[in-house]
């Protein structure tokens, strides 16, 4: 509590954009009601300041994920009109895991850029010998 304010909770969202509607949108980090506020409406007045906020902006949709055992948020979710879509999956790249895709990333892209490196060589030599021997015949040409 602060000067007599008590935060029941927050709402953390960000722009982000949607390659499928061609639209930006809004993607909520988290949303958290403290454990005496809830049922009381404060979920749904902090989901329904983004999703005002989104229409008032143009945007096409606002989307978030929520555990799958989480049951109470996703009947929550699902009461306010959200869609849970089963067929997606979170994907994420943490801890070593990221290290080592970023080591093995680096590589390949050196490697590639080696291997690119090569063929411009050998064409460059290519054209280099090309335009020599065309040098060349105007040179027996002329004589």
């Amino acid at each position: 509590m602060l000067n007599d304010v008590v935060v029941a909770g927050f709402v953390l969202f960000f722009p982000n954009y949607s390659s499928f509607l061609s639209k930006p949108g809004f993607y909520i980090e988290d949303i958290f009601v403290r454990e005496p506020y809830r049922r009381k409406g404060f979920g749904s007045m902090l989901l329904t300041a983004v999703a005002k906020q989104a229409v008032k902006m143009g945007y096409g949709r606002v989307e978030w994920v929520v555990l799958d055992w989480n049951v109470n948020a996703i009947k929550f979710y699902e009461q306010m009109g959200a869609q849970i879509l089963q067929e997606w999956r979170v994907c994420r790249l943490t801890g070593d895991a990221l290290e080592a895709f970023d080591q093995n990333e680096s590589l390949k892209l050196l490697r590639m850029m080696f291997k690119r490196l090569k063929i411009a060589s050998k064409v460059l030599r290519e054209m280099i010998s090309d335009l020599y021997d065309e040098i060349r015949e105007r040179c027996v040409i002329q004589n």
